[in-house]
């Protein structure tokens, strides 16, 4: 077929052959036959073009685009192409007539002389099409035009050429037409190529903001393929730090509002799929039957894994033309005789190959990224979509970590890794394949050993692969220890499991040497040995190991491969078995507009989860429209539960409920993002002036705004860590006023502020008069003092609606509400004489009536000298440049003088290395063709000879590597261990004022990310580093010792990359922190979404925060694509600059091939040609460095905290039983919080004798909590004394006061574990003796309804317990410790009216014989104390027993109690 074709060409060429050797190779002046060049050359653009212009233009055709019927609008730069195409055709055309004008039509028809313009003639009409085409799609470059003017530009050079030694050759200068039409079409061919190579097309309405933005789709194909593009942020990021506004613009396929909604309709389509197949086939059980993720990504992405398949497959391929241009080019070195320009020719094309396979190399990673960033955003946005879904039920199976993992960790494996793997599994295969047929051409039987040596290290690999594969509250109570120990516990495991994989690591990289070393030595070796004959040359060598390389590498990584796929594999599963969890039944709630009542429950049953008992049961409540209804009922009731049932939150088991308009819902527990204070009342909606500030006002936040110092912009921390709890709480409320809704829920908002504040929230806000009266509000709280003016009360009792109606008809019945308003009128009424002032409301009513918001440990003075910046938590700020400098030093400080062994090792393999290719390229050096005979006994010995020593030297090589990673091994177990231990203790003995002004995150990432680049990635790097580098110093003197010449390049050469060198440093270095920065974002935000899932919900704002959290995403792919585009920046200008070198090497070579033995230019080839990957990888350590080490810094920051004062000191340490009266004595104490800041506490003096009862009061400010702190320490003395039972505080340990110290705090703190730790973390006491705490904590019996009573697992935070049941577990704590001194800081502030009273009595009698303070948010709660201490503005003003200082009108607590209605 083939002979055929080629002769019905020469036919049409008149005879003349189409190809001839002589010609074309074997002359010293080669050339093309006439031919050729009138035929296939002018031939090979015109069928580029004209086959794949239909698929370009189908492709075109089948996009979805609004402008495609729009008019054809030229700029210059298209009109400029337009015309020179046609001036190019009219060329073709012309050259056509000219031929037929001088010969008749009939004998050119058939001739190449007609039918080759005239088919570009054609060829140039279709190009012209297409480029119309692209135009009217709004394409701004084009790659098939690209190629196209770049082959016809290459044949008419070929054609010009010829053309021109022709008119030389000849001995009478005659000029045909067409010859005279060359050059002008050449210089048309050169302008097209030029234009569409380095120019991009614009359009007319183009706004020019597009272009600014450095991206590869707005490039000229030139500057795509060459990075170029990326320069210009290369060179800003020199110039100055880059900032977010200079990341690279993702893409339209790339957003999340491209990706994802196609990510969720195709999952719907495939849930839909499965349930009708379930239903057709009664057979499937339906809990197997569910959507698949990886059938679903594969529908989706089929086409474009296909396309990157596509691009990968040549890549598999370069790797066996390199070595054949290689064993050609060792020919013509062995060749003296072979024409000098048949070795130029093979290195410009060994040249051409390598920058193709840059090219290729670059962009097949380029792709595989953009597709594993285009999947992995589809996915993320779907998994943040079903969080803001799931049922309780499925909350319940997965924890807040767990959906962060997901996010964090298994959407990550999605990357190009992955892709680059799943193509390895069938065209690693194929490579092996032709790898063993080139070498089963060269060695014959002996290449069968390769089979051998993988059946044994191939399952060897897959084995090893297989194998890798609160502060506060510890402060106050002196848990310190305990908590280090069990985190010192784990971190041994961990350090032990991590020393374990490394050791696996260098198992596997043993494996990976010897197997290289092994397969070489055995082929060799057998070879040798089945005859005596078999002889291996230099060039045999080098050909026969590159063969091996080919064929060993894909085999032994696929093991590895596979062990990743599975890992990604199980990572998907995860995420399909999340995705298809189940979902909150958004039909439980019927939204009618026509209903008559707002809410209307009717015989309804509800339960967090279908697999227990119903926590609310056959309820029937109804509330109209406009009406305020009161829910009370004791801790556990279902109040709470009540409030989530009516917003869809709980699963219906039966009866009806519906809801009437928009809801807005405030949570007993305010959540508050990190954002600022307007965008967290506005949430989401626009600003309207007048409804926000009557919103803040009616809600009392105009005096809060008022201290911050850019009021409702000042930042809020993350979980409003900077404001109080009633501050919270007030926000919460006001974001639900300023939404304007229909009907609010409000489960127990004011139990967190004062009775002050809560009247004016209830009279402002919630009551008949304020801005809510007109909507329907349904009002959970536990102070009965507003139900008198609630239209109705729902008392609810075990789950159960007990009684319904208003204040006055409940009363009446007498039932169990009346019984507990007047047994709580009886316990109050013995504790005050006084009566009311003749209102209806009851005196006793007032359960809270301090004038103080609901703090923690900090009081508003500290908040607002926290606040005088905007921005609460600063962000981390170091000098960079002398932060490297000196963690340099830290870091060498640490790791010791394992340094200089591994520096050692390296430098020793690396010589080892450097004598193998020495060894092997000396091979041959003593035959000589005339001297010795082949098959002589000499011979024989100089081969054994030689293998002997190859297998010595590679074992030598193999052993010192070992050693190298030995050495990174001991850094990673000495250095981790140590230095963890060290920042631990720092971070455990920081002063309680780091806690209050570190995030949360900040720590976790010391912790995690720090401690992970220390351990791993900094010694990996050092290492590598270590390693590269003498390997640059071997390349230098091999090639100059065998070409002196190569230094002039050489010098040229390595300016330019020292200059790329330090370009790309200093752009990588700012794109890898501005990486970092914008990872953690969108996790935290997820992470936040997650807590405050149920409000998102209920206000209806789910599609808002998705939007946010892609919109984080999308700036976060943004960096991550600005770093990956800076190494593809590198990977092309490094891949360049290392095969011009080996360019230069092969023509300098070839020059001297005459002094040069083919092995020593075999070994200059060689080294030259690593030197690409040798230089990329020195400067991705040295950048990996430059950006890690800063970890070190970092790290050391937290070891040289400033510690508080020591935990033990036996030389003042106090007898085992002290404090054993409790005596109390302060001695003109003084207290700040910081240096710089006044005295919170100012001279204070007083003497509390043992088992006195004291009540501390006083208003916002006044430095109650203070003197707390100052108690346990938590905050050091400014002046003065604390004595305790005649012992200086300040002089004994932290541990020993903590220790003896009893607190109830306010804020109940759980930890993740079970309720036994969380009682008892040092095991101290029995389970009776945790029983017996319980019962008098009134939690006996709920402990025991649980599953696994002490053993019960605690959820993050505790919770999976109800606010009341945390703060009674803080209770029987404080009963287990049972010290002489108790401190509660308002602890019952939680819980309903009749527990707080037993409590109380707990607390009265198993605490009789001991000192209590009492910080008192309520003052009924202390009016039977011994004495009452009154602060105000950190100074004891009044101090004395309450029924004194009730009875001085002019008192401050006389007032205090006057305005809670208590006189």
């Amino acid at each position: 077929m083939n002979d055929h074709i080629v002769n019905k060409i020469e036919w049409m060429c008149s005879g003349d052959p189409l190809w001839d050797s002589n010609v074309t190779w074997n002359t010293a002046y080669p050339d093309l036959t006439p031919c050729f060049r009138k035929t296939i050359l002018r031939w090979i653009p015109c069928i580029l073009l004209l086959v794949l212009s239909p698929l370009r233009l189908w492709i075109l055709s089948s996009k979805e685009s609004s402008r495609q019927s729009q008019p054809v609008c030229h700029s210059a730069l298209s009109l400029a192409k337009y015309v020179l195409c046609l001036g190019l055709a009219l060329l073709a055309f012309l050259e056509c007539i000219e031929t037929v004008f001088v010969n008749s039509l009939a004998e050119t028809m058939v001739k190449p002389e007609f039918i080759s313009p005239a088919l570009t003639g054609i060829t140039l009409m279709v190009a012209n099409h297409v480029m119309l085409t692209e135009r009217r799609h709004r394409m701004q470059s084009s790659g098939l035009l690209f190629v196209y003017w770049f082959l016809m530009t290459v044949c008419l050079i070929l054609n010009l050429q010829s053309q021109i030694r022709g008119l030389y050759v000849q001995e009478e200068m005659s000029l045909q037409f067409s010859a005279c039409l060359l050059p002008l079409q050449l210089l048309l061919s050169i302008a097209e190529l030029f234009l569409n190579g380095f120019f991009i097309d614009n359009f007319p309405d183009d706004d020019g903001s597009k272009s600014k933005k450095s991206c590869l789709e707005n490039s000229p194909i030139m500057s795509a393929l060459a990075f170029s593009w990326f320069s210009r942020i290369v060179k800003d990021a020199y110039k100055r730090p880059l900032e977010a506004k200079d990341l690279i613009e993702l893409s339209a396929d790339l957003k999340s509002e491209s990706t994802v909604p196609v990510f969720e309709k195709a999952w719907r389509d495939d849930s839909n799929r499965q349930k009708r197949r379930t239903d057709v086939n009664q057979n499937i059980c339906s809990g197997n039957i569910k959507a698949c993720l990886s059938r679903v990504i594969l529908k989706i992405h089929f086409y474009e894994i296909f396309i990157h398949f596509l691009i990968t497959v040549p890549i598999y391929l370069y790797r066996f033309i390199g070595p054949l241009i290689f064993r050609s080019l060792i020919n013509f070195a062995e060749d003296a005789d072979d024409y000098l320009w048949h070795g130029i020719f093979l290195a410009s094309a060994y040249f051409l190959f390598g920058v193709v396979q840059t090219f290729q190399d670059t962009h097949s990673d380029h792709v595989g990224h953009m597709l594993g960033i285009k999947i992995r955003t589809s996915v993320c946005g779907a998994i943040y979509r079903k969080m803001a879904k799931l049922s309780n039920k499925a909350k319940q199976e997965c924890t807040v970590g767990e959906m962060v993992n997901l996010m964090s960790d298994d959407a990550t494996k999605i990357n190009h890794r992955s892709i680059f793997e799943l193509h390895l599994l069938w065209l690693g295969p194929v490579q092996a394949c032709i790898a063993m047929y080139f070498l089963y051409q060269e060695l014959g039987s002996a290449a069968l050993v390769a089979f051998f040596l993988l059946v044994v290290f191939v399952p060897l690999i897959g084995v090893i692969a297989k194998a890798q594969h609160k502060i506060n509250v510890l402060k106050l109570y002196a848990w310190e220890s305990s908590f280090g120990d069990k985190i010192g516990s784990i971190r041994s495991q961990e350090i032990h499991e991590k020393t374990k994989n490394r050791y696996l690591d260098i198992v596997n990289m043993f494996c990976w040497q010897m197997s290289e070393f092994l397969f070489t030595f055995s082929i060799f070796a057998v070879y040798l040995w089945l005859d005596e004959g078999n002889i291996l040359t230099t060039k045999k060598i080098y050909f026969i190991m590159s063969m091996i390389s080919a064929f060993r590498g894909p085999l032994m990584y696929m093991p590895i491969a596979i062990t990743s796929l599975i890992e990604l594999s199980v990572s998907l599963k995860r995420i399909e078995t999340f995705l298809n969890r189940e979902e909150i039944d958004e039909s439980a709630i019927q939204h009618s507009e026509d209903a008559e009542k707002a809410i209307t429950m009717k015989a309804a049953s509800f339960t967090w989860n279908k697999a227990k008992s119903p926590s609310l049961k056959n309820i029937d409540v109804d509330v109209s429209n406009g009406e305020l209804v009161a829910v009370i009922g004791s801790v556990g009731a279902g109040k709470s539960s009540l409030m989530s049932a009516a917003i869809g939150e709980m699963e219906k088991i039966s009866g009806t409920v519906d809801v009437k308009g928009s809801v807005a819902f405030v949570t007993q527990e305010a959540w508050i993002q990190n954002n600022t204070l307007r965008e967290n009342i506005l949430f989401g909606r626009k600003m309207n002036v007048k409804n926000y500030r009557k919103a803040v006002e009616a809600c009392a936040l105009q005096a809060d705004l008022d201290i911050l110092p850019k009021g409702d912009e000042t930042e809020i921390g993350e979980k409003g860590i900077n404001l109080s709890g009633g501050q919270k709480q007030r926000v919460s409320l006001a974001r639900a006023v300023y939404d304007d809704a229909d009907i609010y829920l409000l489960d127990d908002p004011l139990s967190a502020v004062d009775a002050r504040v809560g009247r004016h929230l209830f009279d402002q806000v919630i009551g008949k008069r304020g801005l809510l009266r007109n909507k329907t509000r349904v009002l959970v709280t536990h102070a009965i003092s507003f139900l008198p003016y609630v239209d109705r009360v729902i008392s609810l009792v075990n789950g159960e609606v007990s009684e319904v109606g208003t204040y006055t008809e409940l009363m009446e019945r007498n039932g169990a509400f009346a019984e507990f308003v007047r047994t709580h009128l009886q316990e109050e009424s013995s504790s005050d004489d006084e009566s009311t002032d003749g209102s209806t409301r009851p005196a006793s009513f007032d359960r809270q009536v301090s004038t103080i918001d609901h703090l923690n440990t900090k009081e508003d003075t500290e908040n607002e000298e926290r606040c005088k910046d905007s921005k609460f938590i600063e962000e981390e700020s170091v000098n960079l440049d002398e932060a490297k400098w000196s963690a340099y030093g830290t870091y060498l400080k640490i790791v010791g003088p394992v340094l200089l062994v591994m520096f050692a090792a390296c430098l020793a393999q690396n010589a080892a290395d450097f004598y193998k290719n020495y060894w092997l390229s000396e091979w041959d050096s003593d035959i000589s063709d005339n001297k010795t005979e082949l098959n002589s006994s000499a011979q024989v010995i100089s081969q054994g000879y030689k293998i002997k020593g190859f297998g010595l030297i590679g074992l030598i090589n193999t052993l010192l590597n070992v050693l190298g990673e030995l050495s990174v091994i001991f850094i990673v177990v000495t250095s981790a261990k140590k230095v963890h231990q060290k920042t631990l203790a720092g971070v455990m003995r920081a002063p309680f004022s780091f806690f209050e002004n570190t995030p949360v995150g900040r720590m976790v990432n010391r912790f995690s990310k720090d401690m992970e680049c220390l351990e791993h990635s900094l010694p990996w790097v050092t290492k590598s580093f270590m390693h590269t580098f003498p390997q640059i110093v071997f390349t230098l003197i091999v090639i100059t010792s065998g070409m002196p010449s190569m230094v002039y390049f050489l010098v040229p050469l390595f300016i330019m990359y020292f200059l790329i060198q330090r370009l790309f440093s200093v752009a990588a270095c700012q794109c890898r922190r501005m990486n970092k920065a914008l990872r953690s974002p969108q996790y935290s935000f997820f992470s936040e979404s997650i807590q405050g899932a149920t409000t998102i919900r209920a206000f209806n704002k789910t599609s808002l925060f998705a939007q946010e959290c892609d919109r984080r995403r999308d700036a976060y792919h943004k960096a991550e694509l600005t770093t990956l585009s800076c190494y593809r920046w590198l990977n092309f200008r490094l891949g360049f600059l290392g095969n011009l070198l080996v360019f230069i090497a092969c023509v300098l070579a070839c020059y001297r091939r005459d002094v040069l033995s083919s092995g020593m230019i075999a070994l200059i080839m060689t080294y030259a040609g690593n030197v690409t990957d040798t230089l990329r990888w020195i400067v991705f350590a040295f950048t990996e460095m430059d950006t890690n080490i800063i970890t070190v810094e970092r790290i050391q920051e937290y070891i040289n905290l400033k510690p508080e004062a020591d935990w033990r000191i036996k030389e003042t340490e106090p007898a085992s039983n002290w404090p054993q009266r409790g005596h109390v004595k302060f001695s003109n104490f003084s207290l700040r919080y910081r240096e710089d800041l006044e005295l919170v506490l100012k001279g204070i003096d007083c003497d509390i004798t043992p088992g006195e009862k004291i009540g501390i009061v006083g208003r916002t400010g006044a430095g109650k909590s203070s003197l707390t702190l100052a108690l346990f320490r938590i905050l050091e003395k400014a002046g003065g004394s604390i004595i305790i039972d005649d012992v200086d505080i300040s002089t004994i340990g932290l541990h020993d006061l903590r220790s003896k110290l009893t607190i109830i705090p306010q804020d109940p703190v759980l930890f993740s574990g079970t309720l036994r730790m969380n009682l008892d973390p040092f095991n101290s006491f029995s389970d009776e003796d945790l029983w017996e705490a319980l019962e008098h904590a009134h939690l006996k019996k709920y402990v025991e309804s649980l599953e696994g009573g002490l053993l019960y697992e605690c959820s993050e935070r505790g919770e999976n317990l109800s606010v009341g049941q945390r703060q009674l577990i803080c209770l029987a704590r404080a009963l287990l410790k049972k010290s002489k001194i108790l401190v509660l800081d308002e602890a019952t502030a939680a819980v309903d009216l009749k527990t707080d009273n037993l409590i109380q009595n707990t607390i009265r009698r198993e605490f009789s014989d001991c000192t209590i303070l009492t910080i008192a948010h309520r003052l009924n709660t202390v009016l039977d104390y011994s004495r009452i201490m009154v602060l105000d503005k950190g100074q004891i003003k009044e101090f004395d027993s309450p029924d004194v200082l009730l009875k001085d009108e002019s008192s401050i607590f006389h007032s205090m109690a006057k305005a809670a209605n208590l006189v």
